[in-house]
């Protein structure tokens, strides 16, 4: 029963797919795979438009960003190391599904402070209710907020995909954290 518009167009696209063929006459692998983000990622995603928004934010100042819930938490990988999961899955060509996944969880409020700390742009948060200012020291600006107002209507809390299968069955190796992987996102974006 997928809720966001992501979730449905994914399931809308698999289900006419597969109704036009019958299955046993193909063979299916099938990979599921958890928020994978990486520097070539488009703007109307979280965390492009933050690293976006903080490469700008470093070099103009006094802009601001609305964001919504930066308490809810992803299992993020990196993009390039789930197309090696995909191309490990076509080569086994063996009718079996995996989940590609990090398999842990990260707030999506850590994805914000590690992009800041990696430019080193000195903050703080205030915090009232579920609403989060994040504060620039130098000039006491809010520059980020996080508003109940901006959270979206669906929303998953968090879900952690389990990887063990694929690690343990087709010898995926995953080496990107959400630190490295945030570095990559900024240090692409303040070269562009």
């Amino acid at each position: 029963m997928p809720l966001s518009n992501y979730s449905k167009s994914k399931h809308y696209i698999q289900k006419k797919l597969t109704e036009k063929v019958s299955i046993s006459d193909l063979n299916f692998n099938t990979g599921i795979m958890f928020s994978h983000e990486s520097e070539f990622r488009r703007s109307n995603f979280f965390t492009k438009t933050i690293v976006e928004f903080l490469a700008e934010y470093q070099k103009v100042k006094k802009i601001k960003l609305d964001v919504g819930n930066i308490s809810i938490k992803r299992d993020i990988g990196y993009a390039e190391e789930y197309v090696e999961a995909i191309y490990l899955l076509m080569k086994k060509n063996n009718k079996e599904e995996y989940i590609i996944s990090s398999n842990s969880l990260r707030e999506l409020s850590e994805f914000i402070d590690i992009c800041l700390n990696i430019l080193e742009i000195d903050y703080f948060k205030e915090e009232n209710g579920e609403d989060i200012k994040y504060i620039d020291k130098k000039n006491n600006f809010n520059f980020i907020s996080s508003t109940t107002s901006e959270y979206r209507k669906y929303d998953l809390k968090g879900v952690k995909g389990d990887n063990s299968k694929i690690i343990n069955e087709l010898g995926w190796v995953q080496t990107y954290d959400l630190e490295k992987i945030s570095r990559r996102m900024i240090e692409y974006e303040i070269k562009k």
